[in-house]
């Protein structure tokens, strides 16, 4: 559900589930389904978070164990660091996607920066000027029981 603000009535979007099993924990997003998280959680361990859908190999890796996530609402001193995604490229662009995990309370922050820059002239080609792209970032402002 969305609302744009804490004053408004939640809109349904659509339904998002979470099975772990001994080996993962699989995030099915409307009718896709994501490996997020590889188990036992260790860093430096990958798989591939596309196994279950139809979108291609997306190698993700356990990038962070036992870190921190701290802002003006939350400290969380166990976080689990995972990097979907971390290809920067000065020419072509920029691919990084990255999502934090607290223990025993799950995604607390996502972020994604998806960027091509131009290089189809010669006068633009190194220059980082922005064709397209998304900047996008996620995260927990408030959780418990409602």
């Amino acid at each position: 559900s969305t609302r744009p603000n804490d004053a408004t009535e939640w809109s349904y979007i659509d339904t998002w589930t979470i099975t772990f099993t001994d080996r993962e924990a699989i995030v099915q997003e409307g009718n896709v389904s994501y490996v997020r998280i590889a188990l036992p959680v260790q860093a430096g361990i990958s798989w591939d978070g596309n196994l279950y859908n139809s979108l291609g190999k997306d190698e993700y890796e356990i990038t962070q164990v036992g870190g921190a996530f701290v802002n003006t609402d939350f400290n969380f001193s166990d976080v689990v660091e995972v990097t979907q995604s971390d290809e920067v490229d000065n020419i072509v662009g920029n691919e990084v996607r990255k999502e934090l995990y607290a223990r025993g309370l799950g995604l607390v922050k996502s972020t994604q920066e998806t960027i091509t820059y131009c290089s189809n002239s010669p006068s633009c080609i190194n220059q980082q000027i922005i064709e397209s792209g998304i900047q996008r970032q996620q995260v927990l402002i408030a959780y418990g029981k409602e």
